[in-house]
């Protein structure tokens, strides 16, 4: 058989010729909502990935003590969840968003950076950003909006969207770290 005998759908060779990313895909929801299920599931040291050494270093210094095989939803829903693993989350998504080869969609990437901010200010009444609230605002209200995003994650990101808004007349019970 030669190239010659094979016949070509137009259509198929016309996707070959695209000049776009060929990792760039179009995530649904129903996937984007599977991806970040298995995230917050995920041990955090697994689910952080390259930062999984210092993850373990910070669980073992947490005060109150947390479980060695925290989740990422249980850091999220945490009461006092430890500083520097919400941090490290956030590290972790900027380290994605700049990383051309990372696997994550960035819309997760998103979620992930903007949900550890929200724990933060929420839980610890503390923010670890250095975004401008109507940057920040803009975030945490585009993911509370998004059909993919969980009810319990949605509901940490509106709460700190409320926070922030009330910042605007300051109480000085918060603190930026």
């Amino acid at each position: 058989m030669t190239v010659r005998d094979v016949k070509l759908d137009p259509r198929a060779m016309s996707t070959m010729l695209e000049l776009r990313d060929p990792d760039q895909h179009a995530w649904r929801p129903h996937e984007l909502r599977d991806m970040l299920a298995h995230q917050l599931s995920a041990p955090l040291q697994l689910s952080l990935g390259a930062l999984s050494a210092e993850v373990a270093h910070q669980v073992r210094l947490a005060h109150p003590p947390v479980d060695p095989l925290l989740t990422l939803a249980e850091l999220l829903r945490h009461p006092q969840p430890p500083v520097e693993l919400l941090k490290l989350v956030k590290r972790f998504a900027k380290m994605c968003r700049r990383d051309p080869q990372n696997p994550l969609p960035p819309d997760l990437v998103m979620l992930l950076y903007y949900a550890s901010i929200a724990a933060s200010l929420v839980r610890l009444q503390k923010s670890i950003s250095d975004l401008p609230p109507a940057s920040l605002m803009h975030g945490l209200t585009w993911l509370a909006a998004q059909e993919w995003v969980d009810d319990e994650v949605k509901s940490l990101l509106t709460a700190a969207a409320v926070r922030l808004n009330s910042r605007a007349t300051p109480t000085g019970d918060e603190q930026h770290i």
